[in-house]
């Protein structure tokens, strides 16, 4: 009984704050673009596909098509957060051989 109670709470809370699930999508697309690298060509072809239903969908609206449209738009937020990863956090470009042209802001002093 209580663990049915704990189900239906939480179901009702991500349900009446609907920016949560594309919080959650976007975290899990952010954290999928940290841990793989993948090119953002695909994921932006990706994006523009995952759009098109979505707008196909929203002027062809069903209420049958309500599943459909939840997940289309769930996984245009996780392919999103990776390609924003993929575009943002891009690793610094180190010289082969270690040596740097720099500005040296402050004196150097022993401890």
């Amino acid at each position: 009984m209580i663990n049915s109670y704990k189900r239906s709470n939480v179901k009702q809370t991500v349900q009446n704050i609907p920016f949560l699930r594309i919080t959650f999508a976007l975290a899990i697309g952010i954290i999928i673009g940290a841990n793989f690298n993948t090119k953002p060509l695909l994921i932006l072809s990706l994006l523009a596909f995952l759009f098109f239903i979505l707008v196909t969908l929203n002027k062809n609206y069903k209420f049958s098509f309500n599943l459909l449209f939840g997940l289309v738009a769930q996984l245009f937020f996780i392919f999103l957060g990776i390609l924003m990863t993929q575009l943002h956090n891009k690793k610094p470009v180190l010289f082969d051989k270690g040596n740097f042209i720099a500005v040296v802001l402050e004196t150097p002093r022993k401890n």
